[in-house]
């Protein structure tokens, strides 16, 4: 039996594609990866999914949690799909080459996803993986949707450089997906997680919050019936105070799949509401 194996662009490296009389229209495909769960999601018919992972089912990491109990759920494992004779399984560049070399022992084609570093990699990804799945048109309408929406918030984006540090629950300044921070950067807002060493890939304390004086904070928001302490922390009055500060979906750019486009969005608006509310605010000062 033929083994099949497909490794899509990766921007840095070139594009290597090793494949081999692949299945022009497959009928059963499976994800080992929350990322390519929702790529998938995005691209494919209901019934070509046989399998997506556990990850998929979690409220406040899915950007696709509604439809996804449908599915069969798995773990991550070769050994959680292979049973079900999936045509193609979709991993990540972080699978384990254990797991990519046990389904192509059972003849079954992998296409490993890679992660983002830019923009034009994650449009690479929705071409490569609706040609993979015979999408082709859905992957065109989604490029072309995502490119459509980033240049209508990059037309009307606020003017002059705004500084922002983008916050997870605990109050954590961890490295952010260098697609995030491209397009943020578009927007005039210098992000500075990247900026400053000393504020990034760390837990900060809130006089360390204040002292780095950023035009706004941008908080991850994890939507869960139980929300954690380290969440609470992030809505402490001082913050709330203190700071502008605007909440997204932490789930819409977790992947930087199309989905993040949503709180790109949401930021610009945010940040032009808060602008004209001071402008408002210091002409009435103005006029006594």
């Amino acid at each position: 039996m033929l083994t099949y194996r497909v490794i899509l662009p990766i921007l840095f490296f070139g594009i290597l594609i090793l494949a081999t009389n692949a299945p022009a229209d497959p009928k059963r495909i499976a994800s080992l990866n929350l990322c390519t769960d929702e790529l998938l999601l995005s691209l494919a018919d209901p019934g070509q999914i046989v399998s997506l992972t556990w990850l998929a089912r979690v409220e406040s990491l899915s950007a696709f949690y509604e439809p996804v109990h449908l599915y069969h759920q798995n773990n991550g494992r070769a050994s959680d799909v292979i049973p079900l004779n999936p045509d193609v399984v979709f991993l990540s560049e972080f699978s384990p080459a254990s797991t990519v070399d046990l389904l192509e022992t059972f003849g079954i084609r992998t296409v490993v996803i890679p992660e983002p570093r830019e923009t034009k990699q994650l449009l690479e990804n929705i071409k490569a993986m609706s040609s993979a799945i015979d999408q082709v048109e859905k992957g065109e309408q989604l490029i072309a949707h995502f490119s459509s929406r980033l240049d209508s918030i990059i037309e009307h984006k606020n003017k002059g450089p705004i500084s922002a540090l983008l916050l997870s629950p605990g109050i954590a300044s961890f490295g952010s997906s260098s697609v995030k921070i491209e397009i943020l950067k578009l927007l005039n807002i210098r992000v500075l997680n990247q900026e400053k060493p000393s504020l990034a890939n760390r837990y900060l304390s809130i006089e360390e919050l204040a002292r780095s004086s950023p035009d706004f904070l941008i908080i991850d928001k994890y939507s869960g019936e139980y929300p954690s302490v380290s969440e609470e922390m992030l809505r402490h009055p001082l913050i709330k105070s203190s700071f502008n500060t605007i909440e997204v979906e932490a789930k819409d750019w977790l992947c930087s799949t199309s989905k993040l486009i949503n709180n790109i969005e949401n930021i610009n608006s945010k940040i032009g509401h808060y602008r004209n509310r001071s402008q408002l605010n210091l002409e009435l000062k103005a006029n006594g």
